[in-house]
């Protein structure tokens, strides 16, 4: 959220670049004329063919930890990003993150994503018990948002990147049955936002995004919302490193990754690990759940470990093959 200070400068810059007093800055876009477009759909297309792999598995292992809290998956048509929305999602990371194609292609975290909707009354409950599930079958939590919470947002939900046992990132976005069509009404609205922010417009060009602020500010905060903290996963050396290596074709790092909930606050000694391409992760705590919250068994949520990809070369799989 910009501050009162930072609005008022970026007020002042528009006045004096439409007076033309000063140059206004190329448009991010920009920054990608150096980018081969052929290196973008390669990379796109690694993305999207990984996400299909896991896509089976990790459907049916989140659908049964959902129903578990008298949740459902909504929106499943959209579980797999486009290949075309993975190509703009990369030339957004790069043109307005200044990220080059390795870091946005190791960051895309919802090539495979899902919603979630859990009763009002389910909601905490329900994220944590889910969450919990996911973690005893090997998928580590590295972020989490809780837009909840946060003043004036133009979209509600607690969003939660995982990774898969293979390195892959995925992405969960838990709603209310509310809050999930009022995402679907703006989806439009998203976008065109994202189109005026490529071509470098000004926030005071981008007030399209009120009429979704004013929806939400109607929709009340779920009980115990508010305990949901957001985090992230700090990570040593190249951000993201080792998934980078098994998805992209620009280039290989190694590298390690730590993670630490703001509220633990706990260190973590990687040494033993480093140079040798190890992820490891220090969990969110979450609070405890009574016998009564904690999700079934694992044997009665999946029959057997399969493993979620069915290689480790995306590349030759290629060969066959709120964006």
């Amino acid at each position: 959220m910009p501050t009162m200070a930072a609005g008022v400068m970026q007020d002042a810059l528009h006045a004096l670049q439409q007076a033309r007093l000063i140059d206004p800055p190329p448009p991010p876009a920009q920054r990608l004329r150096d980018v081969r477009i052929e290196d973008i759909t390669l990379n796109a297309k690694s993305l999207l063919t990984r996400a299909r792999d896991m896509e089976p598995v990790v459907t049916d292992m989140l659908k049964r930890a959902a129903e578990h809290y008298s949740g459902r998956l909504v929106g499943t048509q959209h579980q797999l990003k486009s290949l075309g929305s993975l190509e703009e999602k990369l030339k957004q990371q790069m043109a307005l993150k200044k990220q080059t194609l390795e870091e946005a292609t190791a960051g895309v975290n919802d090539a495979l994503r899902y919603s979630v909707a859990l009763n009002p009354q389910d909601f905490t409950v329900g994220l944590r018990g889910v969450l919990a599930s996911l973690d005893d079958q090997g998928h580590v939590r590295v972020k989490s948002t809780n837009t909840f919470t946060k003043r004036r947002p133009a979209f509600k939900a607690v969003n939660v990147t995982l990774r898969s046992p293979k390195g892959a990132l995925w992405e969960i976005q838990f709603h209310t049955p509310e809050t999930f069509e009022l995402k679907e009404k703006f989806h439009d609205l998203y976008k065109r936002n994202h189109a005026l922010q490529m071509k470098g417009a000004p926030l005071a060009d981008q007030g399209e995004l009120q009429a979704a602020q004013e929806a939400y500010s109607r929709v009340a905060l779920p009980p115990a919302c508010e305990e949901i903290d957001d985090w992230e996963a700090l990570c040593s050396g190249r951000e993201a490193a080792l998934p980078a290596a098994e998805i992209s074709h620009v280039s290989v790092a190694s590298g390690t990754a730590t993670s630490m909930s703001p509220t633990a606050q706990r260190m973590h000694d990687d040494h033993h690990n480093r140079g040798e391409g190890v992820v490891e992760t220090i969990q969110a705590p979450a609070a405890p759940l009574s016998e009564a919250e904690r999700p079934p068994p694992l044997d009665s949520l999946i029959a057997a470990p399969q493993p979620l990809l069915a290689g480790s070369n995306a590349r030759a799989d290629l060969e066959r093959n709120p964006i």
